[in-house]
């Protein structure tokens, strides 16, 4: 498995179809390993290639991937979330995308909600364009009704 997660990794950033081939066979092959399936979701939000927005939209809808789980959440939407070129582009979609799930996650497990929305809480440390956004999403949040205590305290707190 080592050979194949380096594989993997060089393949990573390579917008070639060997890589959805080996994404795909790594997958087929370790499906019923859940931490090596983390594993695979993590590389895929991690990629530096432009089409990983959609890519992390995908997984959300895939099999492996359950809302529900911690760990799913953790190993896609806060390796997103740290993938400072692809969530940090400029159309601001990484940000809708993540403040999205945040809401989603925050029905069910609000300390896990309270986690993944860190990287939007970072806004005052960003330029001014992209500042805006990431500000923008983190109103759209606390005007959500029903927002957990935990999310409304790491939201509110960043807002001051």
């Amino acid at each position: 498995m080592t050979d194949q997660s380096g594989a993997l990794f060089a393949l990573n950033d390579h917008d070639v179809p060997e890589r959805e081939q080996a994404l795909a066979h790594f997958y087929n092959t370790y499906k019923n390993e859940p931490l090596v399936v983390n594993k695979w979701l993590m590389l895929q939000a991690n990629s530096t290639l432009p089409q990983v927005i959609d890519t992390v939209k995908n997984l959300i809808q895939h099999p492996a991937f359950d809302i529900h789980n911690p760990n799913n959440v953790y190993a896609l939407l806060v390796t997103f979330g740290e993938n400072t070129l692809r969530f940090h582009d400029k159309n601001g979609v990484g940000y809708r995308l993540l403040a999205d799930q945040v809401l989603v996650i925050d029905k069910n497990n609000p300390q896990v909600s309270a986690r993944i929305v860190r990287p939007l809480t970072q806004w005052k440390q960003m330029d001014a364009v992209r500042g805006v956004m990431m500000k923008a999403e983190l109103t759209r949040i606390m005007e959500s009704k029903n927002l957990s205590g935990n999310l409304f305290e790491i939201v509110s707190k960043s807002l001051l």
